[in-house]
């Protein structure tokens, strides 16, 4: 995902999306959770409680923004917000009014409750429950399947277990072609080469090399020179637009900044064509392809029932960004993934209703 500057104006932003930002953060919280009990305790009306609470939570939501300088940060104070300060306020809030409203009382327990299984389900069990995804597409332009991996956005700071085990799945496919779309380390500049070696030598291990080849594209978090990942390995790594051709298909590897042109052209080609970029919005544009590849959005990381992502920080419907397979028009298909990692830096790392997943697509002849 992209970086979007330019979010709060307090004189303590400078502090966002650092430890001692965060302490920062708590510290006023806490403050201001202490004064919502103060005025707790004296309230006689339940009205005059609800006032109360609601009031913190404006304040809290406000002061996420103000406390904060670009559009992540301001996703990790409110994620604290919900998840640390909303809990703790509610759980002392019941014990305070328990001799007065014990309807509230428990309300509030069970909410506090709730809150706290959502925070452990978002940030310690979905990001690393991975999801292997497969699509079939149908195409006479073949002769025989052709099974694709399409591998996005592994974007970690740690390369560990959970690499290995995507890439040990990776291997298991026994894949034609492996199609990468960019974001491979997102990790602070003193460590980004060591952690770009780890995941160079993890693909190493596995002895991935599929008879059509593995290619890949750079991403938005992808510095020049981040090629560093396939070194010595049979794998085209590009940051540039160009055209390889392969046993039965074609496949257009998208720079980064076409990738996010809705107005790009690529011109249509007899063989089967795969078009892929890191963003997806190339999409919108005149694509003349039969299978359009794209990750960056993460799914939006956080989805909700009936709403979809929140954000996928994309141009296309949002019911695209989700995530999964879109047939745009007769024989013309898009995919984007939800991606294997998440955002790093500042982001708040959690998933939720949008599990990473690995995207396995079969084109089968009609």
């Amino acid at each position: 995902m992209a970086r979007i500057d330019g979010w709060g104006n307090s004189p303590f932003a400078f502090l966002s999306g650092n430890i001692v930002g965060i302490m920062a953060f708590h510290i006023v919280l806490g403050v201001l959770d202490v004064v919502a009990l103060y005025f707790v305790r004296s309230r006689k009306k339940a009205v005059s409680l609800a006032l109360v609470l609601y009031g913190w939570g404006i304040v809290a939501v406000a002061l996420s923004f103000d406390l904060a300088t670009e559009m992540f940060a301001v996703m990790a104070n409110l994620a604290n917000v919900l998840f640390v300060h909303a809990p703790l306020l509610l759980i002392v809030t019941a014990i305070l009014i328990k001799g007065r409203w014990k309807i509230f009382g428990y309300t509030f327990y069970g909410t506090a409750a709730l809150l706290v299984l959502v925070g452990i389900q978002a940030f310690f069990i979905e990001p690393k429950r991975l999801e292997i995804t497969h699509h079939t597409i149908h195409s006479e332009k073949v002769t025989e399947p052709i099974t694709i991996v399409h591998l996005s956005d592994i974007q970690t700071d740690d390369v560990g277990e959970y690499e290995d085990r995507v890439l040990t799945e990776v291997a298991a496919v026994n894949p034609d072609l492996i199609l990468l779309t960019g974001d491979y380390i997102q990790a602070p500049l003193e460590i980004r080469d060591q952690q770009e070696e780890a995941l160079n030598k993890l693909f190493k291990e596995k002895g991935l090399a599929p008879p059509m080849g593995i290619f890949a594209v750079q991403g938005n978090v992808d510095p020049t020179g981040a090629g560093r990942v396939f070194m010595d390995l049979d794998a085209v790594y590009t940051q540039k637009t160009d055209t390889y051709y392969l046993d039965q298909v074609d496949i257009t590897a998208l720079s980064l900044s076409d990738s996010f042109n809705n107005n790009l052209h690529v011109e249509a080609r007899e063989p089967f064509h795969i078009v892929f970029g890191h963003g997806p919005d190339f999409a919108l544009g005149t694509i003349e392809a039969d299978l359009l590849l794209a990750g960056h959005t993460h799914g939006g990381q956080v989805q909700l029932p009936f709403i979809g992502p929140l954000i996928t920080l994309s141009r296309v419907p949002r019911s695209w960004g989700g995530g999964g397979l879109v047939e745009i028009e007769e024989g013309k298909h898009l995919i984007v993934s939800r991606g294997i990692g998440m955002e790093r830096g500042s982001a708040p790392e959690l998933r939720f209703l949008c599990r990473p997943e690995l995207v396995i697509i079969t084109v089968r002849p009609e």
